[in-house]
This record gives structure tokens, C-alpha cells and sequence, in this order.
């Protein structure tokens, strides 16, 4: 279907085109140097002529010098583009590339730490500014911080993750064009690189803390103390959203200490990945995507055996939410919480630790335990390599035994 361009009567250049909405007004006119172009200005019901043939003669006095409006206007647009567009658009095209836990981590990270400059054009956050706010985030946790073992100074960490995450997502655009290809869209390129170039990052310190055998007999003493969960009279006590140690917390972090397992593994975990009959488990959700089977010992059996008659009839989830059993819960802060009441410092990290330090203590090979842990594998021979759910049996509750010092496994007394 063809539309009618009708000449304006007073500005040569101005059109109304008729179209299936209606009316619109259209500047048509050769840019100097360039291509016949149009651009259309909107509806004629909702922009008067008079309005209409003023800001025609501006288009068309840009388009004498050589400036092409729509040009112009992609450009307005791209200079205003916001940190929180650009966010957008990066999980947009990347989000798929991407874990479900790095998205949420991006986010998280970003949005806290930068919650101010959401509405920034990224083109005008300058080196500086990222200098300068590399130091308050730094100072703000540590204003914050209530961990006691400091293996590097507070905050370092989440000011260098959250410097370090900006820059990922500034880093996606550095190399865009302009539309009219006069410049790049960040003229300076990333500006976080700013940190590197003065050195200003500190290097980090891996944290090579786990639990000794008194930490670890005090913290499930203090874990499993009847004080969190029974009144003086022995009846339940009702837990609430402030309750600060819940059965939930002490099964979370004993599975932990047990397993090797990431924090977030378990939480992921549904019932459907628990076998009873095999007394295996699995999770998938894992840092290497691929899913890892273990064997229960005694105490992780019970801990799912007592979650499943709580809760396989209200949620997929072995973890799940108390306020939304749809969804897993989270645990956030609550190693920080249970570390200040126990008095014993410590982070899901470091209890992965201290499973693998024990199980090298108790003998075990790199490989085994590795295979716990769900290391990626080092080789292509190492891949045929397979470990027995048995074997691997005999290693947690050998660990188990360690961990708390509960005698000779049953069935290994010796015969007399």
C-alpha cells in the first residue's frame, strides 16, 4: 500500500505522508554532502503546523551544514545511556553465557555498590570517580565488617569484586562506535582500568583458615545446644524470621563440614536428587556444571531423613524458603551470625577447607579428593578414571569420624 507525501504550503521540505494511524509530518531533504533523508516529526493530530514547521527549519538548517538529525539523535541517545541500561543490555546478550549464580552476583554487586550512579551516562563516569569510589566502598565494609581472622585488610575484597564487576560490564561497550563513527561510546575507554594502571589494588591473599578438632567440636556443641530450640520447660520453641540459630542453620552447616559441598549445592538441592534406597544425593547446580553424586554417612542421612518429614510434602526444595517454600533458601549471613555468637570465625569456604584438609590428614589421594569436592579434572586420562560410591563412602565417614571424634566406625572394631 502506497502513502501520499502533500508538501507543507509555507516550509519547502515539510510533508504530510498519510499513514494506516494517520496523518504524520515528515522533513524530506538532502543532508549537504549526503543522502536524500527523512524524519519524521509525529502526528499531525497531536503536533500542530505551526510547532510542526519550526522544528522543521531547525532539521533542515542541520541538514544544509551537513548534519544528519537522525544522526544527532541516536547520538543524544547513546551519550545519556545509563549504567543501569547498559547492565540491562549486557545480561541481555550475556546472561546465557553466564551461571544463574554469577548473574545474581553481578546484580547484587553492582546494584549495591553503585546504586547512585545507576542513572549516570557510563560515557561521563571517569577514572577518577572510580578511584575514589574503589576507597568508600573499602571503608564502608569495614565501617561493617564484624569478622575477626582478617587475612587481608577490611573490605579490600568487595571493593576490588565490585571494581572488578563494573568493569567486566563497562569493558562489554569500551569497543562501540558512535552512530555517526566520530568516536567511541566511552572516550576514554574503561574507566576501572584506572586502578591497574596506578596500582592501586592491593594483591589479595587467599584464605587458608579451616577448623581445628576443638573449633570444630565447640561449633557443633554450640550448633546443637537444646538452648536454641527448647524453652527451660523442654517444649519446642516457635522460631521466627529473627531467631537467630534455626535447626535449618545447624543442618546447612553440618552438611557442609561433612561434605566439602559449595554453599550454595545444597540449597539448590530437590528431593528428587536424594535416593533413600542407594542412601546417595546429588547436586547439580555446581561450579563446573557437572552434577556430583556422594554416598550418605550416618549423620547426613538423618539430616535429610529429618528434613524430608518436615518438608517433602510442602516443596521441592530440602532447603527451602520459610517464607516461600517455592523457592530455596538462601543462608545469606548467617555463617557471619553463628561465627559471633560461637565465637568461632569462620565461612562456608573455610569449612569446604577443612573437609579437604582432614580427608588429607585421614590418608586420601588429591584424586579422591578432588572427587568429592568436584574438582574439574586435570586430564583427559583422568576423566576414564572412576571412583565408587563406596569408596567414596568410606571416606566421608571416615571424615565424619574425625571431624567429631566419634570412635571407630562401626563395623571396623577389631576382632578379638
Amino acid at each position: 500500500m502506497g502513502y501520499t507525501m502533500t508538501p507543507d504550503s509555507q516550509v519547502n521540505g515539510l510533508y504530510k505522508r498519510s499513514t494506516a494511524k494517520g496523518d504524520k509530518w515528515v522533513v524530506s531533504a538532502r543532508v549537504k554532502g549526503g543522502n536524500p533523508t527523512k524524519i519524521t516529526l509525529g502526528l499531525c493530530s497531536n503536533l500542530p503546523a505551526k510547532d510542526a514547521r519550526a522544528i522543521a527549519k531547525k532539521h533542515l538548517a542541520d541538514m544544509a551544514m551537513g548534519l544528519n538529525p537522525n544522526t544527532k539523535f541516536k547520538m543524544d541517545q547513546i551519550k545519556g545511556f545509563t549504567l543501569a541500561e547498559a547492565i540491562e543490555q549486557y545480561m541481555a546478550e550475556k546472561g546465557s553465557l553466564l551461571k544463574p549464580n554469577t548473574v545474581k552476583s553481578y546484580n547484587s554487586t553492582l546494584h549495591n555498590n553503585f546504586a547512585k550512579w545507576m542513572n549516570r551516562a557510563i560515557a561521563s563516569i571517569t577514572p577518577q570517580e572510580c578511584v575514589t569510589r574503589y576507597h568508600q566502598i573499602r571503608d564502608e565494609v569495614a565501617k561493617r565488617s564484624n569478622q575477626k581472622v582478617k587475612v587481608n585488610a577490611s573490605g579490600e575484597a568487595e571493593a576490588q569484586k565490585a571494581m572488578r564487576t563494573l568493569g567486566t560490564v563497562l569493558q562489554y561497550f569500551a569497543n562501540d562506535m558512535l552512530p555517526d563513527n566520530s568516536g567511541r561510546l566511552l572516550p576514554h575507554g574503561n574507566p576501572v582500568r584506572v586502578l591497574a594502571d596506578k596500582k592501586l589494588k592491593k594483591q589479595l591473599k587467599p584464605r587458608t583458615n579451616s577448623l581445628n578438632f576443638e573449633q570444630r567440636r565447640e561449633l557443633l556443641e554450640f550448633l546443637y545446644h537444646p538452648s536454641h530450640y527448647y524453652n527451660p520447660d523442654m517444649t519446642l520453641k516457635q522460631e521466627h524470621s529473627r531467631t537467630p540459630i534455626k535447626m535449618d542453620h545447624a543442618h546447612w552447616i553440618t552438611l557442609l563440614l561433612c561434605t566439602g559441598l559449595r554453599r550454595d549445592e545444597p540449597l539448590m538441592m530437590k528431593w528428587e536428587q536424594v535416593n533413600f534406597d542407594d542412601r546417595t544425593f546429588t547436586v547439580t547446580d555446581t561450579k563446573n556444571g557437572k552434577p556430583l553424586t556422594l554416598p550418605m554417612t550416618i549423620r547426613t542421612e538423618k539430616i535429610l531423613k529429618e528434613r524430608m518429614e518436615l518438608f517433602q510434602h510442602k516443596t521441592h526444595f530440602v532447603f527451602p524458603q520459610q517464607s516461600d517454600y517455592n523457592k530455596p533458601a538462601t543462608m545469606n549471613r548467617v555463617c557471619e551470625r553463628v561465627s559471633k555468637l560461637s565465637g568461632i570465625d569462620f565461612t562456608p569456604h573455610d569449612l569446604r577447607r577443612t573437609t579437604a584438609t582432614a580427608l588429607s590428614e585421614l590418608g586420601y589421594s588429591i584424586e579422591d579428593i578432588g572427587r568429592i569436592l568436584n574438582h574439574s579434572r586435570r586430564s583427559i586420562t583422568d576423566e576414564y578414571i572412576q571412583t565408587s560410591v563406596e569408596h567414596l563412602r568410606t571416606a566421608l565417614e571416615e571424615l565424619e569420624h574425625m571431624l567429631f571424634d566419634l570412635g571407630i566406625p562401626e563395623g571396623e572394631e577389631s576382632i578379638s
